[in-house]
């Protein structure tokens, strides 16, 4: 735990341009939502639509039509099936429409609000100057733009992360109350949608430990109570299944594993495709690591 003096500098004010809403007379702002609102909302028609998809506004539309609450997701690719939070999300545009493509325009939507989170996390936690580039990077970056164009729930997790991020800083730089069972709810969403978010924790513990706040008891029971009732639908289709993903998971670890070093010829293009080499032209880093992969011939 930090001592006094230490507390007293984590807690200084936050940032003088994210304070109440003067942010959003920043012009970079809206230059990185309007680049990044045009790039998510083009040629929306051609978004991928494969089983994923599929499965999703199925399980969706019949919770609706059926009038039942989902207690699974589709089948992830260990065999196990995903928490129903992926067809949670679904339901507001289910009720309304069965069209694919409203679904679609929803989560462009939630993406293009994210990008304005991004923006605020940023300018809370580092200042304008990094708030600017990091957004700027964020809205036009393909695989960003690429990943908000199809219903997938691992797309709706990038504005949770921001509005998590911003309950850390709250904690941390402002002493806030309440955030740590905010950031909580915000972190097992994530995970909820996709497992790989549970690597945050060990961020929020630390965030825990630099707050000058100490977590109340009260807040440390709303933590515990989140995280049972995130657990709930799973527990009850385990009771209901006889343990169907726990049988998944088993018969996925006892697999036998392989080394396969073809992962580190594979990184060269994999980091290109992120930094957006396409689109950003033969003369950039982004291309040069492209075009290492190819010669490497992946």
């Amino acid at each position: 735990m930090l001592d006094a003096q230490s507390r007293s500098l984590v807690a200084s004010p936050a940032h003088p341009d994210a304070s109440r809403l003067a942010w959003l007379r920043h012009p970079e702002l809206w230059v990185a939502l309007a680049l990044g609102g045009l790039l998510r909302f083009i040629w929306l028609d051609r978004a991928m639509w494969l089983s994923d998809q599929n499965d999703l506004l199925d399980l969706a539309r019949t919770a609706v039509t059926r009038g039942v609450i989902p207690v699974t997701g589709i089948r992830a690719s260990i065999g196990a099936l995903n928490h129903p939070l992926s067809a949670y999300i679904l339901l507001p545009v289910a009720v309304v429409t069965p069209s694919p493509l409203a679904q679609t325009i929803a989560l462009a939507i939630w993406n293009v609000l994210g990008i304005a989170l991004v923006y605020l996390a940023s300018l809370r936690g580092f200042g304008r100057g990094v708030a600017r580039w990091a957004t700027l990077i964020f809205a036009t970056c393909t695989a960003t733009v690429q990943y908000s164009h199809f219903v997938w729930q691992q797309n709706y997790i990038a504005p949770l992360l921001a509005l998590w991020l911003l309950c850390l800083f709250a904690g941390v730089i402002r002493g806030a109350r309440g955030w740590l069972a905010s950031a909580t709810a915000l972190g097992l969403a994530a995970a909820m949608l996709h497992p790989t978010a549970l690597a945050l924790l060990p961020v929020l513990v630390v965030a825990a430990l630099l707050s000058p706040r100490l977590p109340s008891r009260c807040e440390l029971a709303a933590v515990a109570g989140l995280g049972l009732l995130g657990v709930l639908p799973t527990l009850v289709w385990e009771v209901l299944s006889h343990g169907y993903d726990i049988t998944a998971l088993r018969t996925y670890l006892a697999t036998p594993g392989r080394l396969d070093l073809e992962v580190l010829a594979m990184m060269p293009r994999a980091f290109g495709d992120a930094l957006g080499a396409d689109s950003l032209g033969s003369g950039t880093l982004a291309a040069h690591w492209q075009a290492l992969g190819t010669a490497l011939g992946i």
